[in-house]
């Protein structure tokens, strides 16, 4: 798999993330931010996926229901 910053992709800021050479449907690009959490906290992710036949809005909530 390989990774490049692409600018001129970027639906908002400065650049998007462009993945190539994909050997398997799993292989993809990942985010760690558990450190970042703090429990009791409801958090929203939303994220813009572009596809070779168009793109995509992608959107998930999160809840800490412990």
């Amino acid at each position: 798999m390989v990774l490049e910053s692409e600018a001129s992709l970027a639906h908002e800021g400065c650049c998007a993330l462009k993945v190539l050479e994909r050997t398997n449907a799993w292989n993809g690009v990942g985010q760690f931010v558990t450190e970042q959490l703090v429990p009791g906290r409801s958090y929203s992710v939303r994220g813009w996926v572009r596809l070779l036949s168009g793109c995509l809005l992608y959107t998930s909530d999160a809840a800490d229901e412990g």
